[in-house]
This record gives structure tokens, sequence and C-alpha cells, in this order.
């Protein structure tokens, strides 16, 4: 009896195996969906479109002030026009919060998804294997979309346009025929007044009209017929007509005509990211961009190939939209979900259009090729959406993680610092924090520049020199008089090392994901050492991780260090796919070398911190590994070995060009063996002369160019006379003595030159 029930089983399995594979490839989709999804707040545009949508019903208007929430210069005459779905989100955060909002996520992309899948069902191809091939790219190349801000529903919406379209061309309109192609204006009203880059989809809609009024001239055999043309040209001019009705009227498609003429000028078009092509940025490469761009063009242009060659049809209404679509994708990263949805329609109308037929799973007898393309179809679906599940667990794009919460791009420790102690008047804040510092700390603080971008566009290039490290730190507050800064750890490295430099700021608190910094003479003092370690207990990425223990080492903070190091070996030691063993090794010797130096053990510092190198933000052991190596090559000096006295020299001045004691004594250095090379026919043997400096020294005379160099570099560090002296001709030095060298080593406080290392 068993063995009949097992043989009735595997009878059924085989009869319907195909079903089976659907569903459980279905269920890979739908896990991928869960868990790629699955991400903090990314960025603060979210906070800060919860805020205008507060000012709004607050005010009752929906004309938001750009000027409220920041003391900086703005232009108030700035176009937003998103009062839709900034009162939108607005309610749905004073509702529920982040979680009804991360639900409210899910289901904008199950919706795209279904979109697509109804679509494919009505086409009757849901039982092709390849119809969900065209799902999983549709879905992980829409990442970008599903961003908690007006984008997401403008993914949703260009879904709708595009079903719209071949659901009418498909002829599966039913009763109604044509008329959903009238709906159009409607969604374009509303459209017009939730996200402003509505235009992208008004234009897709125009070309598909151009598209079809061009197949009912030159390609009959698949334009619409004359009632659909008609009412999709009604439904394209009452759209186009629809998206004038807003607060601003035609100023707002003025906008976007000015916006695309200035585009190049304009300096945030180069350096934002959401701006940038889609081969620009490493962020691309890290969602796979390239990849599904390459695939969407490849299956699209083969089976409008295939259709042209099979029916004879050049189908313009599929075409132009779709290259302009393409287009769109790699030019600009923010827009990357605009043409998956449009892509996934039209490969799977061109394939039953055409006749394509590759669906089904089991293969006639004769048939070779076919289980191979299943096979292979199978392998890239299987690909695609395990490869997306094991980087968003492994490879997490900067500032975020495989969960919920808010990124590390929005400071949530150090804003609850600023608003539980109050330091200071005006403030200070680096760009991709001001939007959650307008959502938390307003009316406490304004901010000083969030990432609306758009009222600071006629001084951003001051902001950005200043935070590049290109503006002297002095100079910007005479202008910007703030005494309370507060800057992540991310984009504002070269900024904090100058305010790290200055002995007229000190930091008073950090975290996870910036330092604060408030100005001598405010009246307040915070023990960075006495702040709870346990802040640093739920760090989820090995990058911030390091960019805090970085900043307990720049801040001396030694135990802080300790505490995160340990968090790092319990966390990360064991992530797949990543050198963790490596870092985490040379994170110890840094925080082991930087110990040694502190505690005045310079052997000790010098053999563990040359095997760090100098290392981005690592200010304090960067300063201290070049204090060694002076140190080390003093001794040298000393044992009379003064090739690789300056073999080192060489060394550090190629790594920190204006380091000034090793500038400085690589001159004196070179100075003396110049001078015995002159008088003494026997010395240069074995002691070469320096000659290979760093290409920002020109090769004339060595010890003219490295004195002249530590002069300009530090014109009052405690040896300048005597390099003066030397240079003068006036104290020309008969022997080598340690009394000529400079080798001073402490902790210092004061050190000009960092900026310069990097």
């Amino acid at each position: 009896m068993d063995n009949i029930i097992n043989s009735k089983f595997l009878k059924k399995i085989a009869q319907h195996k195909e079903r089976y594979i659907i569903y459980a490839l279905g269920a890979i989709i739908l896990l991928t969906l869960a868990i790629r999804y699955a991400e903090p707040v990314k960025d603060g545009d979210f906070f800060w479109h919860v805020k205008y949508g507060e000012q709004l019903m607050e005010n009752r208007t929906i004309v938001p002030d750009h000027s409220l929430y920041s003391w900086t210069p703005t232009d108030n005459r700035a176009i937003k026009c998103n009062w839709l779905s900034d009162i939108f989100l607005y309610l749905m955060n004073r509702t529920g919060g982040l979680p009804l909002l991360f639900a409210f996520r899910y289901f904008c992309v199950l919706a795209v998804v279904t979109i697509i899948w109804f679509y494919i069902r009505r086409m009757e191809q849901n039982k092709n294997i390849f119809s969900l091939l065209v799902i999983s790219i549709a879905l992980l190349a829409s990442f970008v979309g599903a961003y908690l801000k007006p984008e997401i529903i403008s993914m949703v919406f260009m879904a709708i346009s595009a079903f719209l379209y071949f659901s009418v061309k498909s002829g599966l309109g039913g009763k109604w025929g044509s008329k959903p192609f009238l709906l159009y204006p409607l969604l374009f009203l509303l459209w017009v007044n939730i996200h402003e880059v509505f235009i992208f989809g008004l234009s897709t809609l125009m070309l598909i009209t151009a598209g079809e009024i061009i197949n009912s001239r030159f390609c009959k055999k698949c334009s619409l017929d004359k009632e659909a043309l008609k009412n999709l040209i009604y439904g394209a001019v009452l759209s186009g007509m629809a998206t004038f009705i807003t607060p601003y009227g035609y100023n707002i498609h003025l906008k976007y005509i000015n916006k695309l003429l200035s585009a190049k000028e304009e300096l945030g078009f180069k350096i934002i990211t959401a701006y940038n092509t889609l081969f620009q940025t490493g962020l691309c490469v890290r969602y796979d961009f390239i990849n599904y761009w390459g695939i969407m063009i490849i299956t699209f242009l083969f089976l409008f190939a295939f259709t042209v060659w099979k029916r004879k049809e050049w189908d313009w209404g599929i075409l132009l939209p779709s290259v302009f679509l393409a287009f769109l994708f790699a030019r600009y990263v923010r827009a990357t979900y605009y043409w998956p949805s449009f892509w996934g329609m039209s490969v799977i109308y061109m394939q039953k259009n055409s006749g394509l037929c590759w669906s089904d799973i089991i293969p006639k007898p004769k048939t070779v090729l076919k289980p191979v393309f299943q096979f292979t179809i199978i392998i890239l679906v299987l690909y695609f959406n395990l490869n997306a599940i094991y980087r968003a667990r492994y490879f997490p794009v900067i500032h975020r993680w495989m969960g919920f919460g808010t990124s590390y791009q929005n400071p949530v420790q150090a804003s609850a610092f600023l608003k539980k102690y109050r330091p200071g008047k005006l403030l200070y804040n680096s760009y991709d924090t001001g939007g959650y510092l307008i959502y938390d700390l307003y009316p406490l603080y304004k901010v000083f520049m969030d990432p609306r971008y758009f009222p600071y566009k006629d001084w951003f290039e001051e902001y950005w020199n200043f935070n590049a490290g290109q503006t002297a730190l002095d100079d910007f507050v005479k202008k910007y008089p703030f005494d309370v800064a507060l800057l992540d750890y991310t984009t504002s490295g070269k900024c904090i090392i100058k305010f790290l430099e200055s002995s007229r700021w000190r930091p008073v608190f950090y975290g996870q994901t910036a330092i604060v910094f408030v100005k001598m003479g405010t009246n307040f003092n915070h023990d960075i050492q006495g702040l709870d370690k346990h802040r640093f207990d739920d760090l989820h990425t090995l990058t911030q991780a390091k960019a805090a223990f970085f900043t307990a080492q720049n801040l001396y903070d030694i135990d802080t260090s300790d505490y995160i190091l340990n968090i790092i070996k319990q966390k990360f030691s064991d992530m797949p796919g990543r050198n963790n063993a490596g870092t985490i090794n040379t994170l110890s010797l840094s925080r082991d070398g930087l110990k040694a130096y502190m505690e005045g053990d310079y052997e000790k510092a010098f053999n563990k911190l040359r095997f760090v190198g100098i290392n981005w933000f690592a200010v304090r052991s960067n300063r201290s590994l070049l204090n060694v190596l002076n140190w080390k090559a003093c001794r040298l000096i000393q044992e009379k070995r003064y090739q690789g006295a300056l073999s080192m020299y060489n060394m550090i001045l190629a790594v920190a060009p204006k380091f000034a004691d090793g500038l400085y004594n690589a001159g004196v250095l070179n100075y003396i063996l110049q001078k015995k090379h002159n008088t003494d026919s026997h010395w240069n043997r074995g002691h070469t002369i320096m000659t290979s400096l760093p290409l920002t020294m020109k090769k004339t005379d060595p010890r003219q160019n490295l004195l002249k160099l530590f002069l300009e570099t530090a014109p009052n560090h405690p040896y300048a006379s005597k390099a003066r002296l030397l240079l003068e001709g006036k104290e020309i030095p008969s022997r080598i003595s340690s009394d000529y060298f400079c080798n001073v080593i402490k902790p210092e406080k004061v050190f000009p030159d960092l900026p310069d290392f990097f």
C-alpha cells in the first residue's frame, strides 16, 4: 500500500513539476523581496519631507517655506512640488512611526511586482520560467525607488502607467477597450503634486504617443486601432495639461528647462551620488545595477529584433520610450527605477506577440537546446536572487545594514546629545546630517545645511571647499559664526581633522555616526572619556565600527577604542567574503602602537605602527607613526647609519611631504653630508645624498628644497631659526651632532600639517 501511495505521489509530482518549480522560484523571489528591502531609513530626505508635511498641515498651506529650518542664507523661491506626498508621509509617521512606514515600503515594492505579474497572467505567460527572470530583474533593478520618500510613489505610478499602455496594446481591456488611456490625466494630476520627477513619466507617455502615431503611418500591423490611438492622444494631451494644476502652474515646467540647461554648471550635479551616471559610482556596482542594465538591454534588443525578423514589425510605440528609459537608467542613479516595470511588460508583450516559444518546462523528446535554455534561466533566477540576499547580509551599502531603524547617515545619538545639553547657539553640520537634524532638533536648533540642496545652491561650493579641507577653519567661522559643530565620519573626515587640530574647539561627544565640537568660550564642557561606552553596542557594520574606533583613537580615548575593538572582534571576525581578520589585526596594531607611543615606549610603537602605515582618518596613529619614524631615523644617525636614515626620511616625506620635523631633519642631514662630500673625497662611499624626493619637490639642490619647504610649512617651528642660519651660511656644522636634529616626541595637540597627509 505504501509503495502504491508513494508511486502515485511521485507520478503527481512528475505531472506537475512545472508548477512546483515556478512555485519554488516564486517563493525565492518573495524571500528576496523581504530581505533585500529590509533596510533602515536611508538618508535625511525622508525626515525633511516629514517636517515639510508637518509645516504644511500646521500652516494650512501647500507651499512650504524653505527658509524656516536653516540660519544660513536660503533661496525661498525654489520650487518643490511634493505637498501631497509630504503630508502623506507626515501622517503615516505620526500614526504608526517607522514600523508603519516600513510596511508601506513593502506594500509599494509588492505593488510593482504584483502589477507586472498580473500583466504576465493576463498574457498567459505565468507558466513561463522566463517570466520569473523578468520579475527578478524588475524587482532588483527598482531598488533605488524604494526609499522612504516621494520616489517610492513614483515607482508605483510608473508601473501603473506602463500597465495601462500594455494592457490596452495587448487587447486586455475587455469591455473597457481603450478607455483606460483616459485614466492618464488623473494619474498625472496626482503625480505632479506628489513627486517633482513626474516629468520622466510624462516624457515616457509622450514618447509612447509619438511612437504610436508613427506606427499608424508606417507599421499598421503593430499600431493601435483608431479609437485606441484617439484615446491615447486625448490621454496624453490632458495629462500634459493636468501637470499645470499645481501651486506653481507653468513655473514648474520652466524649472526643468532651466535645470537641464544648467545641470552641467552646478557643483551638486557633479558630486551628489543621486545625480551620477551608472558608471561613475561604485554604489551601482554593489547593487549590480550595471549587470541588470546590461541584461535588460540584451533581452529587449533580442526580442525586438526577433519581432522585426519574425513579424516584420518595427514597433515605435515600444522602442522610443525604451531607448529613453534605458538612457535615463544609465544617466541618473536616482532614476533607475523608471525603466524596470516598463521593460518587464515590454519583453513579455514582445515574447507573446512574436510567438517565441521558450516557456515549456518539460521539453519535447527530440529537443536538445530547450532544456539547456530552461536550466540556464533557472540558474539565472537563482543567481540574481540568492546573490541579492547574500549581498544584503554581508555587503551592505555604506551607512546601512540588513534590518530596520535609521541609517548611519542620520546622526541619531549626536542629535540626542544636542537636544539634551543644548551647547552653543548656532549649529554647523555636514550636508548629509541636516535632514535628520531638521526633524529632530527644530526649533531648538536651525541647521547650517541639509540634503535639500536647492536652497543653498548659491553658496554650496563654499561649504564643499570647507568640508573638503580646502578652507581654513578660522576663516570659515568668521563668515559663518557658529559655536557648535556636528560632523559625520563618512563625508567630513578632513573637516574633522581641522577641528581636532584647532586649539579653539574641543570635542564634547562622539558616537556611532558623528562627532560634536563646541567653541572655546561657550561655557560648556563634557568629558568624552566619561561617556557611556554602551552607545557602541549595536554597531551593525565593520565600516562604521572602524570609523568609531579611529575617532576614539584620535581623541586619545584608548579605553573606548579597546571597547569598540572588542565589539568588532565579536561581531565581524567570522563574516565571509571579506578580509576581516586582516582588518582586525591592523586595528589591533594601531591600538597597541598608539598605547606604546603614549607610554613613551617608542621602540614598541615603531614595531607596531610601521606595519600599519598611514590610514585615512587615523590622525593620532598617523602622527605617532611619523614621530617614531623620525625618532628611529635619529637613532640611525647616532649609529652613523646615514644611508638608512636618509631612506627613512625619504619614506616619511613620500607619504607626508609637509611633515615639518622630517623636512628639517632630512634637510640638515643632507646639508652636512653635502659638506662632507665636498671636502672629503672618501666620505661619499656608502653615503649617497638623497635626491629621490617626492614629485612635489624640485630636484635641484635637496638641502635647499627641504629646508625652504620646511620654513614655508612651519615658519614658527622651534628649529626654524637654525634652518634660516643654515640657509644663510651663518652656521655650518662641522660634524653630525644630535644638537642639530629635531627629535621631540610627545602627544601634541596641534599638528598643523596633518590635512596635507591625504
